[in-house]
């Protein structure tokens, strides 16, 4: 709880009462923003909403409902696809992750990177215009068909955050393949471990074609951004 409670700042939103609070439900905390989610178990079995700076209570009214983290958070079985990442390999991804932060050529929003699972693996890959890189971060993807392809984009920057927080706990992870390019990224740290704890952040919803071609096929993208406009 600890390494969560240093890192809760960097994930609420002050401005926003009810995303600047620790939320308890069901065994776990929750910290949150638009973009992302992390959680914790919380073995005090706590319930409410807490200040995240002065651990307050926080009273929600009608028009600040407490967010429903049980549907935020996707849902995941014994035969949900995941590539195990270890800790070094978190280290690595953060540092790319930063280099592509701070090569984006629009400094406010960050830019992209895209996750890629096949049954031989997860790689992230980078296509800015200044930065190209690929980051072999697991050799297998398991419950993952040879030929089945997953991937989504993600901004760096937010990404980074979330990363920074898991390793900071110094163990194994699993991420699971996103279902559709609009589906958000669940990662949880591998059992066995000190403390479940997990984040969640929501991808990128429009693939660029010409940016990505060399990665994936350019029909495969038209294709799931036709059909993430569909769903949209």
């Amino acid at each position: 709880m600890l390494i969560f409670m240093k890192n809760v700042k960097k994930f609420v939103m002050k401005e926003r009462n009810v995303l600047a609070a620790v939320h308890y439900h069901a065994g776990r905390a929750y910290a949150s923003n638009v973009y992302s989610l992390v959680w914790i178990e919380d073995n005090l079995r706590r319930e409410g909403a807490f200040d995240a700076e002065s651990g307050a209570p926080v009273e929600l009214d009608a028009k600040m409902p407490t967010p429903s983290f049980d549907k935020v958070v996707p849902k995941v079985n014994e035969d949900s696809a995941y590539a195990t990442v270890g800790n070094a390999e978190l280290i690595q991804m953060l540092s790319v992750l930063k280099a592509v932060d701070a090569c984006a050529p629009n400094r406010k929003d960050s830019d992209a990177v895209m996750l890629v699972w096949r049954a031989s693996g997860l790689i992230m890959y980078a296509r800015g215009k200044t930065l190209r890189a690929e980051c072999c971060l697991s050799g297998k993807t398991e419950n993952l068909a040879d030929g089945a392809l997953r991937f989504a984009v993600f901004n760096a920057r937010l990404l980074s955050v979330l990363i920074d927080y898991l390793r900071q706990r110094k163990g194994a992870t699993q991420f699971y393949a996103s279902q559709r390019i609009i589906s958000p990224l669940r990662v949880d740290m591998a059992p066995p471990c000190a403390v479940p704890s997990g984040v969640v952040i929501a991808p990128r919803y429009f693939i660029e074609v010409d940016r990505w071609a060399d990665v994936i096929p350019e029909d495969v993208i038209r294709r799931c951004n036709e059909n993430a406009g569909a769903r949209s």
